[in-house]
């Protein structure tokens, strides 16, 4: 099987398992109840069986690596070597597909903006992103100024970007420029509903950029409205853009109150499937890996989970040479480590994710690598 590299991360995907992650459109009324776990919780991380007979965490039970606009702009970006480029701006957005389009990276407040697709996005931590790509390769990139974005999108030409970065570019009949967004100018817009009466505000958009996908739109209602301190999950394609800077749900508002909330003191964990059930069911719609993402398979989804795990815990991880592989249903961490407890930290975070019984650990700490070798 043929490894690709990404510097310092080995990423193989040998998998033709599709991503278990459609949901289909229900007539029930009445949505399933939220789970309430706290976000990032381990219930989020269920085992099922893929289609090789395996032991996996389902992707039908998980919807991807879902962060808020409170993470995401602003968060500092690095190469794949750890080399800073600079912070997300802003993320194009299309609403209407729930597709994320590309984040806009520049180096400064005046610099020139690096249009980057979602796919090069590794994991996010905190308040870090990781690209896939080396610092030349990014710094080689088409720009646009930086007041494009106030602009509109009319002329916004996102093919060269991609073909850069190497990602297959959006098709032209999929994609339509009027219908992009940019996702600080989503943050705080009002919500009408079908009658033209005011709901409330959003006050956060769900994406998870590696994938590509905008997962939710957080609103919070009107005082008065509903019960106090609650939030709503609306699907973006729930909505179309309205006047002066408004969003009209395709809903009346007996219909929003009704829909799937929960309080801000707990928030549920919004990867779980059953989750994204009750909201996307609610509205009628249908809850989908956008095309534009690309065929995502269980090992694909499931080696961005380990990798953002590991950065999530490991700080210096860019200065290692790790493999994170992906077989017959299997993970396999290969490399060498400065220690035994950090290749014990690295089994830990991976499992956590994958499960025990579905690691394959070949990581070897330095002194013993160094030991095999003067044994040869």
């Amino acid at each position: 099987m043929k490894k690709t590299f990404f510097s310092s991360w080995t990423l193989l995907v040998a998998s033709s398992l599709l991503a278990g992650a459609t949901i289909s459109h229900a007539e029930d009324p009445n949505p399933p109840a939220l789970p309430e776990t706290s976000e990032g919780s381990g219930a989020a991380r269920g085992v099922d069986a893929a289609a090789s007979g395996q032991a996996l965490p389902s992707e039908a039970q998980r919807l991807g690596l879902i962060k808020g606009t409170g993470i995401l702009l602003g968060a500092k970006v690095k190469d794949s070597r750890g080399k800073s480029l600079g912070r997300i701006r802003d993320i194009v957005l299309e609403l209407a597909t729930g597709r994320a389009l590309a984040a806009m990276v520049s180096s400064g407040a005046d610099a020139a903006l690096t249009p980057v697709p979602p796919r090069c996005f590794e994991a996010v931590r905190k308040d870090t992103a990781l690209l896939n790509v080396d610092k030349k390769t990014f710094e080689s990139a088409p720009k646009l100024s930086k007041d494009s974005l106030a602009f509109g999108f009319k002329d916004l030409n996102l093919t060269e970007p991609y073909l850069h970065f190497g990602q297959p570019p959006l098709e032209a009949s999929e994609t339509d420029p009027a219908g992009f967004v940019s996702c600080s100018s989503v943050v705080g817009e009002s919500l009408l509903s079908s009658a033209n009466e005011s709901l409330g505000q959003v006050s956060d958009v769900m994406i998870d950029l590696g994938g590509g996908r905008v997962l939710y739109l957080v609103v919070k209602a009107d005082p008065g409205l509903g019960a106090a301190g609650n939030l709503y999950m609306l699907p973006p394609g729930s909505v179309q853009p309205g006047a002066s800077q408004t969003l009209v749900l395709n809903a009346s508002k007996e219909h929003f109150l009704a829909g799937p909330q929960f309080n801000k003191e707990y928030p549920t964990d919004m990867a779980l499937q059953t989750v994204a059930m009750a909201v996307y069911e609610h509205y009628g719609l249908q809850a989908s890996a956008p095309s534009s993402a690309g065929p995502q398979s269980v090992g694909e989804n499931l080696t961005r989970e380990v990798i953002a795990e590991i950065f999530h815990v490991l700080t210096d991880f860019q200065t290692l040479k790790l493999g994170v592989t992906f077989s017959n249903g299997r993970v396999t961490l290969s490399g060498t480590v400065p220690d035994a407890t950090q290749r014990q930290i690295i089994l830990a975070a991976a499992e956590r994710v994958a499960g025990k019984e579905n690691i394959d650990n070949q990581l070897q700490p330095r002194d013993r690598a160094k030991a095999v070798v003067s044994n040869q």
